[in-house]
C-alpha cells in the first residue's frame, strides 16, 4: 500500500476559509492536522496545554509535558477523551508512552475507538 504524502501548498494559493489569514502557520495547521487527527481531538488536547498559543498548530511529535501537560492535566485529559470518544483506557496503556505526544496519544484513542465500535 502506497503512502499518500501531503501537498505541499503554495505562498500564492487562498486559504481555505475567507476568514482565516493566509499564514505559514495556518498552512502548517491544515497540512499537519487535517489528515492527522479530527478537529474535536485538537481542541480538547488544546484545552490541557498551557504551553501553546492557540493560532499555532499542536506538534505531534514534541512530548506533551513540553507543551504544559502536568499530572493534574492528564489525569483531566484523560478523562475527557474518555468522555468524548466513548473509549476506556486499559491500565497498560496510561503511561509515558501513550502520552509522550499527540501523535502517539492520538493512536491509542484511533486503535481504542476501533475496538469499542
Amino acid at each position: 500500500m502506497m503512502m499518500q504524502l501531503p501537498r505541499i501548498v503554495d505562498a500564492a494559493e487562498k486559504p481555505r476559509l475567507a476568514s482565516e489569514k493566509a499564514t505559514p502557520s495556518s498552512w502548517r495547521r491544515n497540512l499537519l492536522h487535517t489528515d492527522v487527527w479530527p478537529a474535536d481531538f485538537d481542541e480538547l488536547l488544546r484545552a490541557h496545554l498551557s504551553g501553546i498559543a492557540s493560532a499555532d498548530p499542536v506538534p505531534d511529535e514534541v512530548p506533551l509535558v513540553d507543551l504544559g501537560l502536568d499530572s493534574a492535566g492528564l489525569v483531566s485529559l484523560l478523562a475527557d477523551l474518555e468522555d468524548r470518544f466513548c473509549i476506556a483506557f486499559p491500565d497498560e496503556l496510561i503511561g509515558v508512552e501513550t502520552f509522550s505526544s499527540a501523535a502517539s496519544l492520538w493512536a491509542v484513542v484511533r486503535r481504542l475507538r476501533s475496538v469499542s465500535l
